[in-house]
């Protein structure tokens, strides 16, 4: 796979991650991907932006505020 394709997979990864859970990995799956190509992790924004800011966000984040909105 292109590096393209293996950073939009990392970000879908982080993406299901979030929902399942687990935030170490979802943070993870978003330092290697934007790592690998920023671009294509972040676009389109709406996607790739909100799982940088909830991989980011999802540890400091109370429990129920987390199931809300990854779930």
């Amino acid at each position: 796979p292109s590096r393209s394709s293996e950073a939009v997979y990392l970000r879908y990864l982080a993406r299901r991650a979030l929902r399942l859970g687990h935030q170490d990995q979802a943070l993870s799956y978003t330092r290697n991907g934007l790592s690998l190509d920023a671009r294509s992790f972040l676009l389109p924004l709406r996607r790739g932006l909100l799982t940088v800011a909830g991989a980011a966000l999802a540890p400091i984040l109370p429990q129920a505020i987390k199931r809300a909105l990854f779930s």
